[in-house]
């Protein structure tokens, strides 16, 4: 935290926002998100505390879902009216923003706090383009948790933890017969990519993950260890309620808080939903990361990207 809240404060000072021109006062930086549910909230207000105590302004402008949130955040940086910072995935999204040159390298405090050393791999690779960091990270994240809800187990008649596909079917169809929720679900294309990456590596394993997701290796994507994979991922779908379709991530959460779901693929983020709730891990719910030793650890995470401050919002494409 202590680490993320100095960055911030480099990275406001960079961009000269509110208080430039006035000798001694703090940095003021908007920051657009979209943590907007019980658990992402609390963590943001830990981040705007770190940084105000470092002495800086915080600026909280929340969007709910990460969809919209950089939507908003790509046509202000566009438009000239970019906010200091704004999250986004570890992942390729802020990629065109670079090579508009709209965002500030952030080489200092990578040199700082040695990301090259100590940054795993796979989150330097993401956000280190032409040799330069453009991004600050907040967190790793493992996408395809597989979370329970002890009190619908206990009510289904379960006593073992899954411990395979079958078993996780299996106890999924004594939730449903329970007159349970199995599934706990909603029904954003967001979300159905989690669910699909979860099925993916636990019923394909490692390489086959791989070979579909990184390699798009049509041979596999054609194979039938494929098409059971999608099997699989076809028959979760038959526990889903009817009333999946828009529903948040953290709403479907809630439906394993209050008991009335048994199962949720989600990210690790929703254990900060368990935590709001003031439920225990153990006790009141619990997680697996795979149904077995070759199910592959799926690496996410977030970021802040910050505008760049010598250059205008629309600028050229480098050369």
């Amino acid at each position: 935290m202590f680490k993320i809240a100095c960055g911030l404060v480099f990275c406001a000072a960079g961009v000269a926002y509110a208080g430039a021109g006035n000798v001694g006062a703090a940095p003021s930086a908007e920051v657009i998100h979209w943590w907007t549910s019980g658990g992402e909230s609390a963590a943001v207000k830990q981040l705007a505390g770190a940084y105000r105590a470092a002495g800086g302004n915080w600026i909280d402008t929340a969007i709910a879902g990460g969809d919209q949130a950089r939507a908003v955040t790509l046509n202000r940086l566009v438009g000239g009216k970019a906010p200091a910072a704004a999250q986004f995935n570890i992942s390729k999204q802020f990629l065109d923003v670079v090579e508009q040159d709209m965002l500030m390298p952030l080489d200092d405090i990578a040199r700082q706090q040695d990301w090259d050393r100590t940054l795993p791999e796979p989150i330097a690779r993401v956000i280190k383009v032409d040799g330069h960091y453009y991004a600050l990270p907040l967190d790793i994240h493992m996408q395809t948790w597989i979370w329970y809800s002890k009190a619908a187990f206990r009510k289904a008649g379960i006593t073992k933890e899954p411990a395979t596909m079958d078993e996780l079917f299996a106890a999924l169809d004594k939730l449903k017969a329970a007159g349970l929720i199995p599934l706990a679900h909603g029904g954003q294309a967001w979300q159905e990519n989690v669910l699909f990456a979860g099925i993916l590596a636990n019923v394909g394993g490692k390489q086959l993950y791989l070979q579909v997701m990184r390699d798009r290796d049509q041979k596999a994507i054609n194979s039938e260890a494929m098409r059971k994979v999608l099997l699989a991922y076809k028959r979760m779908q038959s526990y889903v309620d009817p009333n999946a379709p828009g529903r948040n991530w953290n709403d479907a959460t809630a439906l394993l808080v209050s008991g009335k779901a048994g199962v949720q693929i989600m990210g690790d983020w929703a254990k900060g939903e368990f935590t709001a709730a003031k439920q225990l891990p153990g006790e009141d719910y619990g997680c697996i990361a795979g149904l077995g030793a070759n199910v592959p650890y799926l690496v996410q995470g977030d970021a802040f990207v910050f505008r760049s401050p010598s250059r205008p919002a629309c600028s050229r494409h480098r050369s």
